[in-house]
């Protein structure tokens, strides 16, 4: 009896002793085996959202005021500049997760809370939290702005009530984009806002709405252009998407190391 010859139930529980990323490869051999790979990885994608005892966390901050890690409380010197790591709600899917779900083409979708201080308590998913925001300004002469963007999933100790975390595993660490002014008014004036991929292999991306704040008084010289006027914009980062096949691949990974670290860095539990 060889292995294509084996039950299926037989042949499924050997295949589940592999890695996501041994499966993948797996299925690629033969028929027989791409079938009841892809069994595995549909049960395995369903409960991704559980993320392991995982919370994803989000942040994003121009490039003058890069984050520091794990800052998870508003700046109060500079709140509108600086944009700390916060707590990300995970949403539904961006598709449905059938048995003929291919782990390349899901995604999963995560909506980065505003800071604890600048929202209301709530304590289950049918409230409606605050997205996360930055307020970016252009001056005269400047036509965009780089922002860099920072993704983690962070695993808190079983006291988590008291901040302590005990793996920090990347999921797109220090990624930047740019936003010209043209694009800022183009994303202002649409109602669906604008789609940002974080890198090239479009496992990572953001959503943004763009508001345009109030225009402060300005006086045109006869050498400077309409496009030049300082103008300021509000950027709301209304979802952060990510293939869920590479935060499969990520936990996996990092699962051996995660479960054998030591705390290593406390965050505050509560804004103060």
């Amino acid at each position: 009896m060889t292995l294509l010859t084996l039950p299926e139930e037989i042949l499924c529980n050997i295949l589940s002793g592999l890695t996501s990323s041994e499966l993948i490869q797996a299925s690629t051999t033969c028929r027989r085996f791409k079938y009841s790979a892809q069994q595995i990885l549909f049960l395995r994608l369903r409960d991704i959202s559980k993320l392991e005892g995982h919370k994803f966390i989000f942040g994003c901050a121009t490039s003058a005021h890069r984050m520091i890690p794990l800052s998870f409380q508003q700046p109060a010197n500079n709140p509108q500049h600086i944009t700390p790591y916060q707590t990300c709600l995970i949403r539904k899917s961006t598709s449905p997760v059938t048995a003929t779900t291919s782990i390349t083409s899901h995604y999963t979708s995560f909506l980065p809370l505003a800071p604890s201080n600048a929202r209301s308590s709530y304590t289950n998913l049918d409230a409606t939290p605050r997205p996360m925001s930055t307020t970016v300004s252009l001056d005269p002469s400047v036509t965009f702005v780089q922002l860099i963007t920072n993704a983690q999933l962070l695993k808190l100790v079983p006291e988590g009530e008291g901040g302590l975390y005990s793996s920090l595993l990347p999921v797109a660490s220090e990624r930047l984009f740019r936003l010209r002014r043209k694009e800022l008014k183009s994303a202002a004036r649409s109602k669906q806002g604008k789609q940002v991929w974080l890198d090239e292999q479009r496992n990572c991306g953001i959503r943004i709405k763009v508001t345009e704040k109030e225009k402060q008084p300005w006086v045109a010289s006869a050498e400077e252009s309409e496009d030049e006027r300082p103008e300021s914009w509000l950027v709301e980062y209304e979802e952060v998407i990510v293939r869920t096949g590479a935060l499969l691949l990520t936990l996996e990974e990092k699962r051996e190391g995660a479960e054998n670290a030591v705390v290593i860095g406390k965050v505050s539990a509560k804004s103060k």
